[in-house]
């Protein structure tokens, strides 16, 4: 049996992420995000799809802004695409929109997290075991 690829099964898959880019203080004072530091944060969604990979959209902004503030500009209301995204995006009020909307995405948690596990499924053979968390 010929191995399937993931991409195929998932369809569109976003990628957001963020790099902080560091400037010269002196030179460009005007993205200070510490007393001693100075750079621009650049968020990028990036899609991947079994054919195709390539940047999407790019948000560039002084790094002293949280990643989580561009969540609505890199997020889009769209049912075949998974989005994927760093802990720093994390938002629980923002999930709970992104739930509500159908927006399907994948995120690590911070290890302080509280969750309620609502369901679980008992792996059988040649299928993956799934556990539902629910922040609370």
């Amino acid at each position: 049996m010929k191995n399937k690829s993931m991409i195929r099964d998932i369809g569109k898959l976003l990628v957001i992420d963020s790099s902080t880019i560091s400037m010269s203080l002196s030179q460009y004072p005007w993205v200070t995000f510490h007393k001693t530091k100075a750079g621009v944060r650049l968020h990028l969604r990036v899609v991947v799809t079994k054919d195709v990979t390539f940047p999407d959209k790019a948000v560039i902004l002084p790094a002293k802004h949280a990643n989580r503030t561009q969540m609505n500009e890199l997020i889009d209301i769209d049912s075949d695409a998974i989005h994927l995204f760093y802990r720093g995006y994390n938002d629980y009020k923002q999930f709970d929109k992104l739930c509500f909307n159908d927006i399907r995405f994948i995120t690590r948690i911070k290890k302080n997290t509280k969750v309620e596990v609502v369901s679980e499924q008992l792996q059988t053979q040649n299928i993956i075991s799934f556990l539902t968390k629910r922040c609370i």
